[in-house]
């Protein structure tokens, strides 16, 4: 690496206002555009890299030819085995049980507002304090220099699908796909159930969330299975996650109540909204009834789609059920969790 940048995707965005789009199903009620924020919403990643990158170049930026998708997970794994990681300057202690909180809330408090600097670059970031940990983690990493253990963490989360890759190039995309890229439910012939969710909820609830699948198959005739699929989520915001973050608001001075809400439903008190998209076999039909509707029919999958909620410390159920001609013909049920979905159990019945 000769060559390392950071920018906040709002540097991107700011430059994006004359070629945003229309969103795409199950966001244009929530939304009135488009850009690289949202761009990451399809299910297969490189067709969300090609949205990213013509945004990418229509913000002025150098074109991309290769994506890498990393969620916040393998940090939260690395601070797991290699930290905590003190940040004496702010008199913080970070580990893999309060990364997500403490530097959400100091992100969205602004506790760097925007501002010229003189120096690289031309904007300081509200995100200036997650690029601060991550020079001081990356330095602790350093010292430590357990090279194997960092790749084991690494492998793993490929393997899993959790770091996402591709390329525009045809022969470093052919050698990705030898390493196994491809996610394996876009070529199954199973019983396929892939929820992908996506949060509507302007707030950080996403992190809160407990979530178990239930899927009951009841074989039919020859390769015809009927799947009955219940979604439990518990919205698991506690009263004492909300009063450490109204602490570490008033630890940097935050103290005004008004801002102290909005602070405090921002980063996950508050209802958690979502588009929920069920990837199954092509050949698949919704029962009658349901308030869900089928949105496309596209290489081997069908979606069925519908908007479910759930309020703070509270649980909701997602019920609906669908007749499938299975390609394999082997009924059991095939589930795929979505890269950075925590906290989801799958039963199958």
């Amino acid at each position: 690496i000769q060559k390392f940048e950071k920018h906040d995707v709002y540097d991107y965005d700011w430059k994006l206002y004359p070629y945003k789009e229309q969103p795409p199903s199950g966001l244009e009620g929530y939304s009135g555009n488009f850009g690289i924020r949202d761009a990451n919403y399809y299910p297969d990643f490189r067709d969300s890299a090609k949205k990213i990158g013509f945004f990418v170049e229509k913000a002025g930026f150098k074109s991309v030819d290769t994506m890498i998708a990393i969620n916040q997970g393998i940090i939260i794994e690395l601070l797991k085995k290699y930290g905590p990681v003190k940040m004496d300057a702010y008199n913080l202690t970070i580990d893999h049980t309060n990364f997500s909180r403490i530097v959400s809330t100091l992100v969205e408090a602004r506790v760097f507002p925007y501002k010229k600097l003189d120096t690289g670059h031309t904007y300081q970031s509200p995100k200036e304090f997650l690029f601060r940990f991550m020079e001081v983690f990356i330095k602790q990493l350093g010292e430590k220099g357990d090279i194997f253990g960092y790749l084991n963490i690494f492998v793993d989360h490929f393997k899993k699908h959790e770091i996402l890759i591709t390329s525009k190039n045809t022969e470093t995309e052919a050698f990705l796909r030898e390493l196994g890229t491809q996610e394996s439910w876009f070529s199954s012939q199973g019983n396929l159930i892939y929820p992908i969710f996506t949060s509507l909820s302007a707030n950080k609830s996403d992190r809160y969330m407990k979530r178990a699948l239930i899927v009951k198959t009841e074989s039919l005739s020859g390769c015809i299975v009927h799947n009955t699929v219940r979604l439990n989520s518990d919205h698991a915001i506690t009263i004492d996650e909300q009063i450490k973050t109204r602490k570490l608001l008033h630890d940097f001075g935050i103290d005004d109540p008004a801002e102290q809400e909005r602070l405090s439903f921002i980063e996950g008190n508050g209802v958690n909204k979502q588009y929920i998209r069920f990837l199954v076999p092509r050949d698949s039909l919704l029962d009658s009834g349901l308030d869900m509707k089928t949105e496309a029919r596209t290489g081997n999958y069908t979606i069925f789609s519908t908007f479910h909620r759930t309020e703070p410390m509270k649980s909701s159920v997602l019920e609906f059920g669908y007749t499938t001609k299975v390609p394999n013909c082997v009924p059991t049920v095939e589930s795929y969790l979505q890269p950075g979905i925590r906290g989801m159990e799958v039963v199958r019945e």
